[in-house]
């Protein structure tokens, strides 16, 4: 069932730039998926840091 509704979403997720801008789609996916490896990479970083100022204060 997981599977089936990542695979919608995905659908859903790739047309929809092919829908903003036709004649730039592969900017449009190189740009989001950017976006979003930057955030993947800046998160775990981040969680880091506040975990280390909470056990900090406690």
């Amino acid at each position: 069932m997981i599977n089936v509704c990542s695979g919608i979403c995905a659908g859903g997720f790739g047309v929809n730039h092919a829908d903003l801008g036709p004649k730039y789609t592969g900017s449009l996916v190189g740009i989001s998926g950017s976006i979003g490896m930057i955030a993947a990479i800046l998160s775990p970083i981040v969680a880091g840091t506040v975990f280390k100022l909470q056990t900090r204060g406690a």
